[in-house]
């Protein structure tokens, strides 16, 4: 029998997998810890919930640390996780629950925690239920590029894109502009053809990557990378 959406319309994409069928028996809190080249230490964690031999997972990019660490350190027991329902009814389940056992130290990282959990979910049930995400939304597959995030050093250079490049040829880029970025170095990089894609990060507030908007900054880098991108 069908269960009811609430909330839900039928020509969403959520309903396609919101009734597949969803057993949980563990949930895993993994962490992982990695300098960036931002000059920060990024920590985040991989929820993994495995059940009838299968196992998905999903990962926690909270920014701070310390909202990391709490949950690490105080999370306890998650077993009432466990159990057999729907997608949707996991995802209601994880609305009244309280994911932080400190409050969090922006309001952002509540989505970001309970996506962890809610990514985690839906990969073990497509698993289980033997199908793809693709299969169960109906679409046709695509290829994805994957790219290399990160920042070109201070004073910044190609080196590291060099770098990478050589080890892994074809590899792809993100990367971060500053504002200590040269016409010469937009030019280096715009020979290589490897920027997929650059971040502004015009509009980050309170972070550590913070980059006020720039418009010199901006033009010098869609100007000397529009061939790239075309």
């Amino acid at each position: 029998m069908q269960r009811s959406l609430p909330n839900v319309t039928r020509d969403a994409t959520y309903a396609y997998v919101a009734e597949l069928s969803l057993v949980i028996d563990c949930c895993e809190l993994q962490p992982m810890v990695r300098d960036t080249s931002s000059g920060f230490t990024k920590v985040s964690i991989v929820v993994r919930l495995s059940g009838a031999g299968h196992a998905g997972e999903g990962e926690d990019i909270t920014w701070d640390q310390i909202d990391q660490i709490e949950l690490l350190r105080a999370a306890g027991d998650l077993s009432w996780l466990h159990g057999s329902r729907t997608i949707a009814e996991f995802s209601q389940l994880l609305g009244l629950a309280n994911l932080f056992p400190v409050p969090p130290i922006r309001d952002s990282a509540r989505f970001y925690r309970r996506w962890a959990f809610e990514s985690a979910a839906l990969d073990l049930a497509l698993r289980q239920a033997g199908t793809t995400l693709a299969a169960a939304l109906g679409r046709e597959p695509r290829p994805v590029t994957f790219v290399v995030s990160t920042r070109l050093g201070d004073p910044p250079s190609p080196a590291r894109v060099l770098d990478i490049v050589e080890r892994y040829p074809g590899m792809r880029f993100k990367l971060d502009p500053t504002r200590d970025w040269t016409a010469a170095l937009v030019e280096e990089l715009a020979a290589l053809g490897v920027v997929a894609t650059v971040d502004l990060k015009g509009a980050y507030h309170g972070t550590i990557v913070d980059n006020p908007a720039d418009p010199a900054l901006y033009r010098l880098v869609a100007e000397g990378l529009a061939k790239v991108f075309r």
